[in-house]
């Protein structure tokens, strides 16, 4: 039932019912839920504090909002009034889902979330430095951002034409 209320634009009630829109939901989204991210990017992301501005700020553009919105098939969930011109306003309803997944889920699950949802799709817009990109250090990259910590590749010879490589984080 939550899910329903924040999906739920104000205009789709012929009279105002706050408790039934999704007003709450999206001011949650757009602060408390933002703000977890940022949270995430201090502890995890290297980079000056600018830096980490600007990349919250393009994290969050109407551009990676559509992404989330498609993603999750809002379109397909949303209620709104004849009225109100939802395609010009995906944004709030990517907000108040957000805020929705901000306030009903598990922190660990929330991390997981913002992890996979929100960080890793926009890690090009993280990575402050210059580099070499092989493998290992895109990964590093990435687990740097999930775990805090680099990764360990361990290569053992099993057979004269057999190789074990195993990738692990501490």
């Amino acid at each position: 039932q939550q899910l329903n209320v924040a999906l739920t634009h104000a205009s789709y009630y012929k009279t105002e019912q706050p408790e039934k829109s999704n007003n709450r939901f999206v001011f949650t989204g757009m602060f408390a839920f933002k703000g977890e991210v940022a949270a995430t990017m201090n502890r995890f992301v290297p980079g000056t504090g600018m830096q980490l501005q600007h990349a919250l700020g393009n994290i969050f553009r109407n551009e990676n909002l559509t992404r989330i919105y498609d993603y999750f098939g809002l379109k397909n969930l949303i209620r709104y009034g004849n009225d109100f011109d939802a395609e010009k306003h995906t944004h709030i309803f990517v907000y108040a889902f957000l805020g929705f997944v901000f306030q009903h889920t598990p922190p660990e699950e929330l991390s997981r979330f913002i992890s996979r949802h929100i960080i890793l799709p926009n890690y090009r817009l993280l990575d402050f430095s210059s580099k070499s990109k092989d493998l290992e250090a895109q990964c590093n990259v990435i687990s740097r951002i999930l775990f805090g910590n680099v990764v360990k590749v361990n290569t053992a010879k099993l057979s004269e034409k057999q190789f074990e490589t195993r990738v692990s984080i501490d």
